[in-house]
């Protein structure tokens, strides 16, 4: 009887490892297919197919013809990043405060301010490095909307007393901030295969604008079409926003606020801040510290690091080695609206940007030959 029973285990057994073989062969094949396919997209192809419609003799265009046409180049709308070491959504709990924090939207800020409502004396006494790790990590912060409610047992229905809120850019100004600071200034001191084993920040692109934006529309369009699941460094700081903060699902219960980088979009921010900390009453004292060791640190015109002193130079020493360093965003903008080939590129990737939070399309420098409507 035993020897019948080992029999038996031993068939069993060996059915499973053959169907464990086949499977991982399924997947070796399968992945296989994918990569292959992945490197056969021609980016300037998809690019390509979609056209500026002009009027007859004129030099205006109907930007929202651009994704209506066939094979179109343009992103889907709203697909979630969900990806568990993306920790976005910050909360305040005792003040019923929820932030999704939008990279390259005064994000740093944002998180400091709720890391300091969720607990001021671990706050104070945290000391900030530029490593992206708040003094209330995996305390006060979930990788969605979602997870919030599955973690803290919150009933959806319960955000309706939540004051949820998100600052978002215009996405222009965005993806130049973003590229600057990744590709001008961080590539220089982070080392390579820190972010991805052999490679440099910016996939190896250094300052090269076309390269940077080419590879990086890719990276969106494979992920847009679920070719790949894997989130990296420069596509958290690039993805369209709405492809963040659960939006598909959620964006109506957000208040949005429109963010910019000139110094009425910075007093706007502090606006915007303490409007929504005066709505939930929160105290007077720990308002003002806010404004005195947050927002007036944020407001002023040469902002210090505050992490460690060597980092300072480096960082510095990294800006004053860089030729016209502070016409750089003019520069580039000019590069992207005056260049067929990269405002396709762009308005393809942030058309839903423009399109869901009532931006305005930027206009080209440049007319291509007149297609008759």
């Amino acid at each position: 009887m035993l020897i019948r029973q080992t029999v038996h285990i031993k068939k069993n057994n060996n059915a499973l490892s053959i169907n464990g073989i086949v499977i991982i062969i399924f997947y070796i094949f399968e992945t296989s297919l994918r990569i292959h396919h992945i490197k056969e997209i021609d980016v300037v192809d998809i690019i390509s197919r979609n056209n500026l419609i002009y009027y007859e003799n004129s030099t205006s265009f109907n930007i929202y013809d651009f994704c209506s046409q066939p094979q179109s180049s343009c992103l889907p709308p709203f697909i979630d990043i969900s990806e568990e070491f993306v920790r976005k959504i910050i909360t305040v709990p005792k003040y019923k405060l929820l932030n999704c924090v939008m990279p390259k939207c005064f994000s740093t800020t944002t998180t400091k301010v709720f890391s300091y409502l969720y607990d001021p004396e671990k706050y104070q006494t945290f000391e900030w490095n530029h490593n992206g790790i708040s003094s209330t990590s995996h305390e006060n912060d979930y990788s969605s909307v979602e997870n919030f409610l599955q973690n803290t047992q919150t009933p959806q229905d319960e955000l309706k007393n939540w004051r949820m809120s998100v600052f978002i850019r215009d996405p222009l100004d965005r993806f130049i901030s973003a590229f600057i600071n990744k590709c001008y200034i961080e590539r220089e001191y982070i080392s390579p295969g820190l972010m991805y084993p052999g490679k440099e920040l910016c996939y190896g692109c250094q300052t090269n604008l076309t390269c940077f934006m080419l590879k990086q529309y890719k990276r969106s369009f494979m992920y847009g079409k679920r070719m790949t699941k894997f989130t990296g460094y420069e596509d958290q700081h690039t993805y369209p926003q709405n492809w963040f903060c659960n939006f598909k699902k959620f964006k109506k219960q957000y208040k949005i606020y429109k963010t910019y980088s000139d110094r009425k979009g910075i007093e706007n921010y502090n606006k915007n801040i303490l409007e929504m900390l005066d709505k939930r009453n929160i105290d007077d004292d720990k308002i003002k510290y806010i404004v005195d060791n947050i927002l007036m640190e944020f407001s002023r015109k040469k902002r210090e690091l505050k992490y460690d002193i060597i980092m300072k130079y480096i960082y510095n020493g990294i800006i004053n080695d860089i030729k016209n360093y502070h016409k750089l965003p003019i520069i580039l903008k000019n590069e992207i609206l005056s260049t067929p080939l990269l405002y396709k590129t762009f308005i393809s990737t942030y058309y839903q940007d423009y399109l869901q939070f009532s931006f305005n399309f930027p206009k080209p420098n440049f007319t291509e030959s007149h297609i008759t409507l």
